[in-house]
């Protein structure tokens, strides 16, 4: 099982995202439970409103986890669009998607579960990503 929460070290910036923390608990059903692993996703701390740049869900594909970002943030290097990639076997971080400049402006992910991440059969993932200022569904093609 994958999860999203907050710990007292990492919350959220404004209400609407996910939150920084994202775990994975292979023993869920099985007694006490104890992630197999636990990261923290890169987000701009003291970020609100608009501004706010962290985590707005994820979605799991394949061997990858996909974490949409609410904005963009110049501290990260972020632009508005960017997607954080992660193994899903151990947390480890192994890129990034954004969208090129000729997509032109894009907005702010508002919905909480914005994308949707899909492993086709040659290998190639596939996410969507909808944005809410201009009405866009961004598609990335990535591979690994």
């Amino acid at each position: 099982m994958f999860l999203g929460g907050t710990t007292h070290e990492h919350t959220n910036q404004q209400w609407k995202p996910m939150s920084p923390v994202l775990c994975r608990d292979d023993r869920w059903g099985a007694g006490p439970s104890r992630p197999t692993w636990r990261i923290v996703a890169p987000y701009a701390t003291g970020s609100q409103g608009h501004e706010s740049c962290e985590s707005m869900g994820f979605d799991v594909a394949g061997d990858y986890l996909f974490v949409p970002h609410t904005g963009a943030s110049r501290s990260l290097g972020f632009s508005t669009g960017h997607i954080e990639v992660f193994r899903a076997d151990d947390g480890r971080r192994v890129g990034f998607l954004e969208p090129s400049a000729d997509v032109g402006e894009i907005g702010l992910q508002d919905i909480g579960e914005c994308l949707v991440a899909h492993r086709r059969a040659d290998g190639e993932y596939l996410s969507s990503l909808g944005e809410d200022f201009k009405a866009k569904m961004l598609m990335y093609r990535w591979r690994h």
